[in-house]
């Protein structure tokens, strides 16, 4: 069986195949650009849940310092106070405090992490208040500690604050 078709059918099926190609193409480069955003979004929630993780390591390093005598001398005699960065490292099985930077750079330097250890003053009904507020003294049993971490070549910072006791 033979169709024969006569010239105005046959640019209504050119007509068509061009249409069909062209919303093809639109659906096909829709579909990819929400595959490259989904990867891209997948790939930058990875880089920040890894960052939250090892800030989080951070902290945690502080509160295990904090837990025993010499982990306290650690923080209050370390080169670290009076905002200069410092690094945590292990020597042995315990946990230092360095001024090394290099001790901090993970994952082929994608990451670098520090602390830095201020200390804390307190009022006289021993709430903690800024150094120059009236009647601020000195705490020695108190060092606020800010864990930092830029990743992302120093284009995203995340910061953690917390305290630590001498017990």
């Amino acid at each position: 069986m033979k169709f024969h078709l006569d010239e105005k059918e046959k640019g209504f099926i050119l007509f068509d195949a061009l249409v069909g190609v062209f919303f093809g193409t639109i659906f096909l480069v829709a579909f990819a650009e929400l595959i490259l955003n989904g990867v891209k979004m997948s790939y930058v929630n990875n880089s920040q849940l890894k960052a939250k993780f090892y800030l989080q390591e951070l902290i945690e390093v502080t509160k295990d310092l904090e837990q025993t005598p010499s982990g306290w001398q650690t923080i209050i005699n370390t080169s670290c106070n009076d905002s200069s960065p410092c690094y945590p490292t292990t020597s042995g099985s315990d946990w230092i405090l360095v001024s090394d930077p290099s001790k901090q750079t993970l994952e082929n330097n994608t990451y670098t992490r520090w602390l830095t250890i201020e200390d804390v003053y307190r009022n006289p009904t021993n709430q903690i208040v800024n150094r120059t507020d009236p009647g601020a003294v000195l705490s020695t049993s108190t060092k606020k500690v800010i864990a930092t971490i830029t990743w992302n070549n120093g284009r995203q910072t995340s910061t953690l604050v917390t305290y630590v006791y001498k017990y």
